[in-house]
């Protein structure tokens, strides 16, 4: 990507980046650890539903933003259990932000979402109890929610 943009005829271009996790039905920031998951907030605007109090750090070439992927899936919720010594707790998005000014003096921002889920668990297969329990609980509830999602009609 960065070298097609490097090569094209834009008058200006911008890569930034943001990760996210959902876990146990909260947003936490995993670039930036000192925003409480309360501070973040969803809002709709325009039909374009999006998180507020979360950190973009922009990246001027692909080992920034590799960089930024790899300390955020360092800061992820991870347990052990039967199955998996780490398994993931949550569910994470990692969004790709590129802004662009066009010769015509048009601006774009388009953007790119990458979820990784986190998998449905059975506790009488993975043998867990207590808060890792408490976390299958919420994994599940909100893979069954997903589920549920369509496009939108118009789209």
């Amino acid at each position: 990507m960065y070298s097609k943009l490097e090569r094209s005829d834009l008058i200006q271009w911008s890569v930034s980046v943001s990760y996210v996790e959902i876990y146990n039905e909260t947003f936490k920031d995993l670039c930036d650890t000192s925003t409480s998951p309360s501070d973040i907030t969803i809002y709709e605007q325009q039909g374009v539903v999006a998180l507020n109090n979360v950190q973009r750090i922009k990246c001027s070439n692909a080992a920034a933003a590799l960089h930024v992927l790899a300390t955020g899936q360092s800061n992820r919720a991870v347990a052990g259990h039967a199955l998996n010594s780490r398994s993931s707790r949550s569910h994470a998005i990692f969004t790709l932000w590129c802004e662009t000014i066009h010769p015509d003096g048009q601006t774009y921002l388009s953007k790119f979402n990458m979820v990784d889920l986190a998998g449905s668990e059975r506790s009488s297969k993975t043998g867990t109890e207590g808060a890792i329990a408490k976390e299958a609980l919420h994994i599940n509830k909100s893979l069954s929610f997903l589920e549920q999602v369509q496009a939108h009609p118009d789209m």
